[in-house]
């Protein structure tokens, strides 16, 4: 993906963000919903560091917090005006939610994110 924006514009940014559970809910301590790893970038060794960063680890149960993560992609970067913007989840787990269809704890919903 980095090799084809490389190619392809002179204008990309890449941020990082990785995500697991809420910690009240796993009672784990090194438990996150999200956290930024790598605000925009347009370096690749950067953005190539901060994907090796990542490691799926812990857990006791299958899904994650993806929509904290993509909450925090919308809500906590600086998006540019007037270009085109593109989110990527990788991950190998299905969405946190509720019997309600909204994430525990947070309350986010896939609508709200798509919002």
């Amino acid at each position: 993906i980095l090799d084809t924006l490389q190619s392809t514009t002179s204008s990309f940014r890449v941020a990082v963000i990785d995500y697991r559970d809420f910690p009240e809910r796993t009672g784990s301590s090194t438990d996150y919903p999200a956290r930024i790893v790598l605000d925009f970038s347009n370096e690749p060794s950067s953005i190539t560091a901060a994907i090796d960063s990542l490691a799926a680890d812990g857990g006791g149960d299958g899904p994650e917090t993806v929509y904290s993560a993509m909450h925090a992609a919308f809500t906590s970067l600086m998006w540019r005006d007037g270009v085109v913007k593109s989110a990527l989840v990788l991950g190998d787990a299905p969405p946190l939610m509720g019997s309600d269809g909204a994430e525990p704890i947070s309350g986010l919903t896939p609508s709200q994110i798509i919002d």
